[in-house]
């Protein structure tokens, strides 16, 4: 079991597939490098969802979010995120890349994030 546990993380964390996972207050508790980088994650660094959106917001990176109104989006968004066993959608970030993520969640409100490239727009 042991070696199993130590392939599948190092498998995740080389794969060029985005994961992450959060604890039941949505601070990110893992987020392989393709995660990190999408999303401008530093490797030590364990964020809030809320604040990890809010600052990609700012600075203009991350997630396309198209509204004025961040706060009423973030309220719109966090009342779907991890309300649900199991969801799927698409996202767009702002280097052009279109992500197809799901969201699975544990009853202990764990949830595994899992992102594939749906390729680049023009």
């Amino acid at each position: 079991m042991d070696e199993m546990v130590e392939q599948l993380l190092r498998l995740c964390a080389t794969s060029s597939t985005l994961i992450a996972v959060y604890d039941s207050e949505d601070r990110l508790r893992y987020a392989n490098d393709a995660f990190r980088l999408a999303f401008f994650i530093d490797p030590d660094e364990t964020p809030l969802w809320p604040d990890l959106m809010r600052r990609n917001f700012e600075l203009g990176r991350g997630t396309v979010i198209r509204s004025s109104d961040f706060d009423g989006w973030l309220r719109s968004t966090q009342s779907r995120r991890g309300k649900i066993g199991y969801r799927a959608f698409e996202t767009d970030l702002t280097d052009g890349r279109w992500l197809w993520m799901t969201e699975t969640v544990q009853k202990n409100g764990w949830m595994l994030c899992v992102a594939g490239h749906r390729g680049f727009s023009t």
